[in-house]
């Protein structure tokens, strides 16, 4: 009996390894598809945030180098949130909460720089690149070092104190602010910062290029309001990609006439994307960054660090209720905080959670950090 007892014992414990492999070695797998289904979704998303971050028409000629630093600064920020985040389906990247105050001071730069500007801080053109790279790159360090303190002493909570009013309608003008950007960079213009430039998008150039693009908007806004599925979104971009180069073909259309057109990007030369950092001028003497203009940013800065750290809560509550298990608010902020950190070093923007995301990634059963 007792080696009967000891047999079914050495089975069951090797059932159960074989058991506990089978479901490591499908965790992988599973956690390897969401990671390259999240990246198919962060980088278009990416390439916006860029748009908007440098909507000043001085930019860009320089966007294909400014979208390659936008995007090394999502992988940053992902490396950080994949090893410190409590939560192994945790998925961050260049958000879009920090996105108007790093715009607002890419431009207060650009206009300090202008020739007209009774202190220009004797700045030429020349500089006006290279400051505003290293200005943006130390407001995200200092955000990050910020909200690390806040994290340490324990006050994640008092940024809930923040009026929802305030809070509110500055996510409304997010939206506002994006969805203006989307359709300045569906028309192919440029200079689009308020309501009063919209006649930009009126003519006959403009609306062509935007009406397909609004129309697939709409059915995709509608497509994702009734239908709760997860794979809605990613669905519908591919169906867009397929359905346009379709068009392309079937229409016999080459690249070139659709990018003569607008209807796609022209092409960049191809360079080491490690160049792009010769934008900050760090090589030149004298120094091309004007260090005046830093101090400038302060008040903007404080807006941007306030409404980050609030917006960052509020992803984290989204998280957690959709989890169902409470999440140290503390612990989360510190995890965006040395994101930030790392992203400023290395010449990045301000990133937090993408808690629609990072909920998707968690619905799908996904309980590792290779996803990330």
């Amino acid at each position: 009996l007792l080696s009967y007892s000891f047999i079914v014992y050495l089975r069951y414990k090797k059932m159960e390894k074989e058991s506990k492999d089978s479901s490591s070695q499908s965790n992988f797998y599973s956690g390897v598809m969401y990671g390259i289904l999240n990246g198919l979704m962060v980088i278009p998303i990416s390439v916006s945030f860029c748009a908007i971050i440098f909507n000043n028409t001085h930019f860009q000629i320089y966007m294909p180098q400014l979208v390659k630093l936008v995007l090394f600064s999502s992988v940053v920020h992902q490396i950080c949130f994949s090893r410190f985040s409590s939560l192994p389906f945790a998925i961050g990247q260049v958000q879009d909460a920090g996105l108007i105050f790093l715009s607002a001071m890419a431009g207060s730069i650009v206009r300090s720089c202008s020739p007209g500007d009774s202190k220009s801080h004797q700045c030429e053109e020349k500089n006006i690149l290279p400051t505003t790279l290293a200005v943006l790159s130390i407001a995200t360090f200092l955000l990050g070092v910020m909200l690390i303190v806040v994290s340490k002493l324990r006050l994640a909570s008092l940024i809930q104190y923040i009026p929802m009013p305030v809070i509110g309608g500055y996510l409304a003008f997010i939206g506002f602010y994006c969805g203006q950007a989307g359709l300045a960079m569906m028309a192919g213009v440029v200079g689009v910062s308020s309501i009063a430039d919209w006649g930009l998008f009126f003519t006959p150039q403009a609306l062509r290029l935007l009406l397909p693009g609004v129309l697939v908007g709409c059915c995709m806004y509608l497509l994702l309001r009734r239908i709760r599925s997860p794979y809605v979104l990613p669905m519908c971009m591919a169906a867009v990609l397929l359905g346009f180069y379709s068009l392309l073909l079937l229409t016999g259309t080459s690249l070139q006439q659709a990018r003569d057109a607008g209807w796609i990007a022209h092409l960049s030369p191809l360079e080491p994307f490690f160049q792009s950092w010769q934008l900050y001028g760090l090589t030149s003497s004298p120094s091309l960054i004007k260090w005046a203009l830093l101090p400038q940013q302060a008040v903007m800065w404080m807006g941007m660090f306030l409404v980050v750290a609030f917006s960052s809560s509020l992803d984290v509550a989204a998280i957690e209720m959709e989890l169902g298990l409470p999440l140290d608010y503390n612990k989360e902020l510190l995890t965006v905080g040395m994101s930030n950190v790392a992203s400023g070093l290395l010449g990045g923007y301000t990133g937090s959670y993408i808690f629609s995301q990072t909920i998707f990634t968690m619905r799908r059963g996904v309980a590792t950090r290779v996803c990330g």
